[in-house]
């Protein structure tokens, strides 16, 4: 089970980066932002998974604050 979790931490990572490039281009884009949100939520779930649980918490601190300021933009 913790080689899955292990894969599945290295593929929300690139996708953070993918889509953090993507909000960088696109800052206006609430999609984008939601997206990369909901990827920080996911790496949070899986690294609590693998008891790393100050990571998980930096990452779910991140989604909140991707969402809060989602709902201060509009």
């Amino acid at each position: 089970r913790q080689g899955k979790w292990a894969a599945a931490e290295g593929q929300f990572r690139r996708a953070v980066e993918i889509q953090t490039a993507a909000v960088t281009a696109l800052p206006s884009d609430h999609e984008l932002k939601r997206d990369l949100a909901a990827t920080h939520l996911a790496l949070g779930v899986v690294l609590d998974d693998l008891g790393r649980l100050n990571e998980a918490e930096g990452q779910f601190r991140t989604a909140l604050a991707l969402r809060l300021g989602l709902t201060t933009t509009h």
